[in-house]
């Protein structure tokens, strides 16, 4: 399995978004209250929160 996802900072809003699913992950986009841009990945074993501007 082979899948990009091209980010860009307009997809991320204080309600989650959905931009990727497949029988494996689940991948939203959101904002925190603080402005702060997350990518959630989730599978069935758990889940993760990236902050890709932040670091």
């Amino acid at each position: 399995m082979n899948t990009k996802i091209y980010l860009q900072r307009g997809f991320f809003a204080e309600n989650a978004k959905t931009i990727m699913e497949n029988d494996e992950f689940k991948v939203n986009l959101f904002k925190y209250s603080s402005d702060v841009e997350a990518i959630e990945v989730t599978n069935s074993r758990g889940k993760i929160i990236v902050l890709p501007y932040i670091g």
